[in-house]
């Protein structure tokens, strides 16, 4: 149960990350998500590690 909860936290996590990247570079949501991915893939991180980051710099 703390499972699901913790995919769907992470899950917030990525979608309000990809709306600040929509606005903040007027991206498309399909081009937010890929840009997340290829900073998660880059980093070596997951991507809710990634979004968190990307709130925390917003």
């Amino acid at each position: 149960m703390a499972s699901v909860r913790q995919d769907l936290e992470e899950r917030r996590l990525i979608d309000r990350a990809k709306t600040v990247l929509m606005q903040k570079h007027k991206l498309s949501e399909p081009e937010a998500y890929r840009r997340l991915r290829r900073m998660a893939m880059d980093k070596g991180q997951k991507l809710g590690s990634v979004a968190a980051t990307v709130l925390s710099k917003n």
